[in-house]
């Protein structure tokens, strides 16, 4: 786990090492892939933009820029991403 902060206070993303390399469970410091597309942090903040921004930056070079090596927390793309092993239950890495 990395501390981040941001979008609020505590915030942590979860870094995994893959066959594919660093892996990204961005949590609430991304919460779509649009944030990191179109470099808008996300929409609710409770905490430190400027800490939300960095911590976006940060996912960007852990991830190598790869939207695939990245799970945001409220994207409903990652349902179509990521392949369902049992129901409701998706592989990330």
């Amino acid at each position: 786990m990395e501390l981040v902060g941001g979008h609020s206070p505590g915030m942590q993303i979860v870094v995994v090492r893959s066959q594919r390399g660093l892996f990204v469970i961005a949590n609430d410091a991304l919460t779509t892939y649009r944030n990191l597309r179109d470099w808008f942090p996300p929409v609710v903040q409770v905490g430190d933009l400027r800490r939300c921004v960095d911590a976006m930056a940060r996912i960007r070079i852990l991830s190598n820029g790869d939207e695939s090596r990245i799970c945001p927390r409220h994207d409903g793309e990652i349902l179509k991403r990521f392949p369902e092993v049992k129901p409701g239950v998706h592989r990330l890495v």
